[in-house]
């Protein structure tokens, strides 16, 4: 059986990951893993026999438990599903969100706190991130902005007066809009001891926030207004965005 014959064999029953799974950290016989799954005895038979051929389970203590090649088998496959599940369940965010390289790690996303705009809301998702800022109590931001907005500028301001250190990334473009319509602002933020802005050439199409617990990923439709965001604290997506900020941060050159 080929990689791809064996993928179509475990996958084309849930049954038969069941199966697998009941038998991942200790030995059972056929009717007992047939009575846990609710399945036939001749169904539980059948896969641990086939399962057995293929050298994913072995027969111990008078049943059948997972082989070390077996225990990495349901691992990945598993893994699949999670992914899948995750891309069904966050699909309006990584839709709206580019392609990036590393990839965004899925598996963190499926509890992560994810607002999205509607039609009938469309500040939703900016405004919700304005919140969550104002709420946290981190002592320093690290972002990537693709645009500025009065959201967006009151919340870290509010910060910055508070003696919070905040870093922004965001491009020319980004600038120049800025110091056309709110010049004031711009002074006064580059002025504060605790703001750094980097500025890089080339346009920036999603959000980016790291606190010194959270990260946030956000994304933009064309007019670069927000239309959807993540909230997470988990490790992984964490030490993905902490790159992702150092390779967009290496990419601009401080403003002073």
């Amino acid at each position: 059986m080929d990689a791809y014959e064996a993928a179509r064999y475990l996958f084309g029953s849930a049954n038969r990951l069941a199966v697998l799974w009941e038998i991942r950290d200790r030995a059972a016989s056929p009717r007992d893993v047939a009575d846990a799954v609710d399945v036939s005895r001749a169904t539980s038979q059948r896969c641990l026999r086939t399962c057995s051929e293929h050298g994913w389970v072995e027969r111990a203590d008078g049943g059948y438990r997972l082989t070390a090649i077996g225990d990495r088998v349901i691992e990945r496959c598993l893994s699949l599903v999670g992914d899948l599940t995750v891309l069904d369940d966050r699909e309006r965010l990584l839709e709206d969100l580019p392609r990036f390289e590393p990839s965004l790690p899925l598996a963190p996303l499926a509890s992560a706190d994810v607002v999205a705009a509607t039609s009938a809301q469309p500040h939703r998702a900016a405004q919700s991130f304005a919140d969550h800022v104002r709420e946290s109590d981190s002592a320093w931001y690290r972002c990537v902005a693709p645009a500025m907005s009065r959201l967006f500028i009151d919340a870290f301001s509010e910060k910055l007066a508070g003696g919070a250190m905040i870093e922004l990334v965001c491009s020319e473009a980004v600038l120049d809009a800025e110091r056309e319509t709110r010049p004031a602002n711009v002074t006064e933020s580059l002025d504060s001891p605790g703001f750094e802005l980097y500025v890089r050439p080339d346009d920036v199409d999603y959000s980016l926030v790291l606190t010194d617990r959270e990260v946030f990923v956000g994304a933009t439709d064309g007019t670069r207004a927000m239309t959807v965001g993540a909230w997470s604290a988990d490790e992984r997506l964490y030490e993905w965005a902490n790159d992702r900020y150092v390779r967009a941060r290496s990419r601009a050159e401080r403003i002073t």
